[in-house]
């Protein structure tokens, strides 16, 4: 198996969206679940209100409240609108004025690490030094802090797998 691989890499505002997007997932599903249940809870509470109340004046009741409950769903749907613009807003920032992310780099993969030489920079990680691989159908990330990754975009990799099977070789063997 070869020991090295290298590529070249300038990132796009599609792959730190589609990044950001898959990495926010988790607070997404969290959102969602959050407005269906209080949603259920207000339709509920509205429910009862209106057989409290007898059933012709209920239904009126009911109308109303499901204005406010459709109110309310429009709301709540603005608001997860809101956070998509804000995420897209920053990465376009970071992809247009930050230079480690608008430069090109060359990335090296070899038994020691990954070499990464920016024409403002470089960077050496050994494989020690990362804590987590994540492989999707975008990216690869290889994590080097909790938060922080080197992103590897699939358009940029060869379509034989080669870069992924060096990455598991030695990240499984660090």
């Amino acid at each position: 198996m070869e020991s090295e691989v290298k590529i070249k890499v300038k990132y796009e505002l599609y792959d730190l969206l589609k990044f950001n997007f898959w990495s926010t997932r988790k607070q997404r599903r969290v959102f969602l679940c959050l407005l269906g249940f209080i949603l259920f809870l207000m339709f509920t509470m509205f429910l009862m209100i209106s057989f409290d109340k007898g059933m012709s004046n209920g239904l009126s009741i009911m109308i109303n409240e499901y204005r406010f409950l459709l109110a309310w769903f429009i709301i709540l749907l603005i608001l997860g609108g809101m956070f998509n613009l804000v995420l897209y807003n920053t990465c376009k920032n970071m992809v247009r004025k930050n230079r480690i992310w608008s430069e090109e780099k060359d990335i090296t993969i070899n038994e020691t690490g990954v070499y990464i030489k920016f024409d403002s920079a470089t960077m050496n990680l050994l494989w020690g030094d990362i804590i987590k691989n994540v492989s999707t159908k975008n990216f690869i990330a290889l994590y080097y802090s909790k938060n922080i990754a080197i992103l590897l975009p699939r358009r940029m990799i060869d379509s034989t797998g080669k870069m992924e099977k060096v990455i598991n070789q030695f990240y499984l063997n660090k």
